[in-house]
């Protein structure tokens, strides 16, 4: 119990400083390690066998690959790819930005990544084209749950460590609904 109210004084005393959270956050956590009796010597190895992780290896990698995505314009060539195949449809702007957000997904593995490249191109677009911009928004962070469902995917890789699955089967069991959430998607712009 001691060790709860030394962390949560002195978090609060931090935050109240307004130094950033997670330094009050791990001087919090400090205090309340000295308060306590826990041997200090098992905290280092524990923090990195926590991190001494193979798969966490991916998730830099994705960021990175995400990043160079989105500033070598690989979303709007992905946009009118999908645009080619869905131009003689009614709804197709909708479809486009569904489209997109599953492939540019599935290639980072970043939801955030997914909205912001997708978005900042298919906002303007589905405007123009008369699009409310509320349904607009709500299509597009729909989408952009794609990034997460369909592997390879970033969440998908933490899960997977946390729960002490393989990541392949995490993958494979996030790959069905996000084909059917990007099936019915489309159906929305319609």
């Amino acid at each position: 119990m001691i060790m709860i109210m030394a962390f949560i004084i002195v978090f609060f005393t931090f935050a109240l400083l307004r130094v950033p959270v997670c330094f009050s956050i791990s001087l919090g956590a400090v205090a309340g390690y000295l308060v306590s009796d826990i041997n200090m010597k098992i905290i280092p190895p524990a923090l990195l066998n926590g991190l001494d992780s193979f798969p966490l290896l991916a998730i830099p990698a994705f960021i990175f690959a995400g990043e160079l995505m989105s500033s070598g314009g690989i979303s709007s060539a992905i946009m009118k790819f999908i645009q080619s195949l869905t131009s003689r449809f009614r709804g197709s702007l909708g479809t486009v930005l569904v489209g997109s957000s599953m492939l540019f997904g599935s290639i980072t593995g970043s939801s955030l990544a997914t909205v912001t490249a997708i978005g900042g191109i298919m906002l303007p677009e589905m405007k123009k084209a008369g699009y409310d911009r509320r349904y607009t928004t709500a299509l597009l962070a729909a989408s952009g749950f794609l990034g997460i469902l369909i592997p390879p995917s970033v969440p998908g890789v933490i899960y997977a460590l946390m729960s002490e699955q393989k990541v392949t089967e995490v993958w494979m069991s996030t790959l069905l609904p996000g084909a059917g959430h990007s099936r019915k998607l489309p159906s929305l712009s319609i």
